[in-house]
């Protein structure tokens, strides 16, 4: 056998080694720019266009039958105030206390809706809010929420 033959056999004429580097390089090209891509989506996270982080503290007063909350600092990212119950739902929501500064007294008037429970004393955790929750939902169901602190409420 002749080694030329071989040779070129295995390793191909002139014309045919031409077109495997090229290919190469593209190859290596395009995976270039497609790592740099999900790199940068992931830096300049461009996926989560929506503020879903919430800073805020507020005194909280509990004198019993009345509950009064103002919010002290972080007003500037928060949609309202919640009172959550030991079961998790919502008691009553406000949405006017939304800015620092702003405050609300809460307390059972008798109407039944949004409302402190008026039978005995119960506890709730009031949290800030961003985005939009309903009464007797989760505060999970909001965009962003921080818990302000707890208070324990007795008519």
């Amino acid at each position: 056998m002749d080694g030329k033959t071989i040779r070129n056999k295995l390793i191909g004429s002139d014309d045919q080694r031409a077109v495997s580097p090229v290919i190469g390089v593209i190859l290596m090209v395009a995976i270039t720019v497609i790592l740099a891509a999900v790199i940068a989506a992931f830096v300049l996270d461009m996926g989560d266009p929506g503020n879903k982080s919430i800073s805020a503290s507020a005194d909280i007063e509990n004198g019993g039958s009345d509950v009064t909350v103002e919010l002290t600092a972080g007003g500037s990212n928060v949609d309202g105030i919640a009172f959550v119950n030991s079961n998790g739902k919502i008691a009553v929501y406000d949405d006017s206390v939304s800015s620092t500064g702003a405050s609300g007294t809460y307390s059972d008037s008798g109407d039944g809706t949004g409302d402190l429970s008026g039978s005995g004393s119960t506890d709730y955790t009031v949290y800030a809010y961003q985005g939009s929750v309903e009464e007797d939902g989760s505060i999970d169901d909001a965009d962003a929420n921080v818990e302000l602190g707890q208070v324990t409420y007795d008519p």
